[in-house]
């Protein structure tokens, strides 16, 4: 198999981890979420998600990654029109037949063993790692127990890309779950700027990011302005002229925090600030922050 093909089939099993993640914050702070990830993969043919829609709260099954795969290799076409020999898998439904039997018929999959394909079973990197070797002509250098370790000594593809993305699947439920109230609560704060002919707040350095962040976790052992060593919480922002900060605690949704900081004089008028130009939001176990401020330069 081609060299650009390999290094496609290996993009892929890194998309396809990532699809299980979180979101990736770029030096400038810039999120990019699943569903851009998931976006591109529809534009090349790659993913199509459910009736449901993509889905994106949830890994992928082992068939969901390899009807993926299949759409990569160009094979979709010939799995669905030609006529392979029944995989004998008792498990596979109904939309997935022709995929599965065209993959036990060229060897990409044996099954699990005991009569079944495993098509509702969480797609794991080991599993899509034994998929990519068959593909790739490698298999008959590795064993299903061994699979991710030989992506790495057989492909272009480091340990470290391997290791991160393992990482970001071990944090899909709390990081999307994050991710999302954090949105959540940006999107309605610009919603109310905007109803009061305001501009929305800009995104904030990574730097401040990430101490909002850190003033989330500190909320969790001392609910105050106060910085558990006894420091002014507005002094940690630096490089700024003007800051403001909002905290909460025990909301359970981007909605109830927002409604009550904007029923609240105080909060609301730092949402509401034409002092302020960027905004950034942490959140830890139903502890909130919003850090407001505008830098120097501007």
């Amino acid at each position: 198999m081609k060299k650009q093909t390999t290094v496609l089939l290996l993009v892929l099993f890194l998309m396809v981890a990532m699809l299980m993640p979180t979101q990736i914050a770029f030096a400038d702070s810039k999120a990019i979420s699943n569903l851009d990830y998931a976006n591109k993969l529809k534009i090349i043919g790659v993913f199509q998600g459910t009736g449901s829609g993509f889905e994106l709260d949830r890994a992928p099954t082992r068939l969901e990654g390899l009807v993926m795969l299949i759409r990569l290799l160009g094979k979709s076409a010939e799995a669905n029109d030609q006529s392979f020999p029944d995989s004998g898998f008792n498990d596979v439904p109904e939309w997935g037949k022709k995929i599965v039997n065209y993959a036990k018929a060229v060897g990409l999959t044996n099954g699990m063993g005991d009569g079944t394909f495993g098509s509702d079973l969480k797609l794991s990197c080991q599993d899509y790692s034994t998929f990519l070797l068959r593909a790739l002509d490698l298999s008959a250098q590795s064993t299903w127990q061994t699979a991710e370790q030989d992506i790495v000594r057989l492909t272009e593809v480091t340990a470290n890309d391997i290791d991160n993305s393992q990482d970001n699947s071990a944090n899909t439920g709390t990081s999307n779950n994050t991710n999302s109230l954090i949105n959540g609560v940006i999107d309605l704060v610009n919603a109310e700027r905007q109803k009061q002919g305001l501009a929305p707040y800009k995104q904030p350095s990574s730097e401040i990011q990430a101490y909002a962040d850190l003033r989330a976790n500190e909320l969790t052992t001392q609910f105050s302005h106060l910085r558990p060593n006894g420091e002014n919480s507005l002094k940690g922002v630096k490089n700024v002229s003007a800051v403001g900060e909002n905290v909460a605690a025990g909301q359970t949704s981007a909605e109830q925090v927002v409604n009550e900081w904007m029923n609240s004089p105080d909060h609301r008028s730092n949402i509401l600030s034409d002092k302020f130009t960027h905004m950034a939001i942490g959140y830890k176990d139903n502890y909130w922050v919003q850090i407001f401020y505008t830098p120097f330069e501007e």
